[in-house]
């Protein structure tokens, strides 16, 4: 038959307290190009890679996707899979 999935979902504060590699601004090898409209400072979708060069603003804390099945994480922000921001509800 079917399984029953209970879902708990966590509040905001304690997602804080879950430790995860891929936050952004904590350190050197935080992501440093999440797919975000709010960080970019980009107006054109076909240059997302490489316009802006660097961020404008940087999400401190803000959590992105993370490596794929095969723990490898590629920090391109047309990757949104990897690299979009998470939004905590």
């Amino acid at each position: 038959m079917f399984g029953i999935l209970f879902f708990f979902p966590l509040t905001f504060p304690q997602y804080s307290l879950v430790p995860v590699p891929y936050i952004v601004g904590v350190n050197p090898n935080s992501p440093q190009n999440p797919h975000s409209a709010m960080a970019s400072g980009g107006y054109d979708v076909g240059t997302i890679d490489t316009d802006p060069a660097v961020e404008a603003y940087v999400l401190y804390g803000a959590v992105v996707g993370g490596p794929d099945k095969r723990g490898r994480y590629f920090d391109i922000r047309s990757d949104w899979p990897q690299t979009e921001v998470l939004q905590p509800n």
